[in-house]
C-alpha cells in the first residue's frame, strides 16, 4: 500500500475526495485514505532516498492539513529533513544493480514522485532547504535526461544513444507525462510570487 503505484492512485482520490465532499457531502473517500494511512502509521516507503518511496507522503501531507493531526506529518518531516541534511552523493546514471543509483531522481518519473512532496514541506514549514533542496534536485534530472532539441526527457540515461528504425531518439511518453504531472502537484503549491 505505500508502493508508488499506490501513491499515484491516492493522490487521485485526494482529489477525488475534496470534490466529493465538496459537492455532495461525501466524505467515504477521505476515510479510505485516513484508513490506509492509519495502518501504515503515516510511514513513507522503506527506501530513505528512493523517489518511489516518498510519494504516499504527498497525501499524508495533504490529509494533514485536513484534520491537523500531527502524526500524520511527522514521518515525512523526520524523512525530509534527514535528506535535505544528508542528500545523496549518488550517480545519476541508473543502474537497477547498484541501489546508490535510486537515490537520486534518476529516472524521469521520479519528478512525479518526490519533488511535490518537498513542495509541501516548503508550504507547510517555509524551511527554504526543502524548497532549495527539491529544486537543485529537480535541475541536477533535467539538465541530465531533458533533450533540448526533441523537448522531452529520457525515461534515464540508458535511453540516451538507442534510436528507433528510423533513426529517431527513443523517448518513453508515459515518463514524459509523469514529469509534468509532478509539475502540476509542484506548482499548485508554490506561492504565486515563486511561480
Amino acid at each position: 500500500e505505500l508502493d508508488w503505484t499506490q501513491a499515484a492512485l491516492y493522490v487521485g482520490m485526494a482529489d477525488w475526495a475534496e470534490l466529493a465532499e465538496r459537492e455532495d457531502q461525501d466524505d467515504t473517500y477521505y476515510k479510505w485514505l485516513l484508513r490506509i494511512g492509519r495502518r501504515h502509521q503515516w510511514q513513507p516507503g522503506a527506501r530513505m532516498y528512493h523517489a518511489d518511496d516518498i510519494a504516499v507522503s504527498a497525501v499524508w501531507l495533504d490529509l494533514y492539513r485536513k484534520y491537523g493531526e500531527r502524526s500524520m506529518w511527522l514521518p515525512t518531516l523526520a524523512r525530509t529533513e534527514f535528506v535535505v541534511s544528508h542528500p545523496s552523493d549518488g550517480t545519476l546514471e541508473l543502474n537497477y544493480s547498484r541501489a546508490v543509483t535510486l537515490e537520486r531522481w534518476s529516472w524521469c518519473d521520479a519528478l512525479f514522485m518526490a519533488p511535490p512532496v518537498y513542495a509541501k514541506m516548503y508550504r507547510l514549514t517555509g524551511d527554504r532547504r526543502f524548497i532549495d533542496f527539491m529544486n537543485e534536485e529537480y535541475r541536477a534530472t533535467c539538465d541530465f535526461l531533458y533533450d533540448r532539441e526533441e523537448h522531452l526527457f529520457y525515461r534515464d540515461w540508458r535511453y540516451f544513444d538507442q534510436r528507433e528504425a528510423n533513426g529517431s531518439k527513443v523517448f518513453w511518453g508515459r515518463g514524459n507525462a509523469w514529469v509534468i504531472a509532478g509539475l502540476c502537484e509542484v506548482l499548485q503549491e508554490l506561492p504565486s510570487s515563486n511561480r
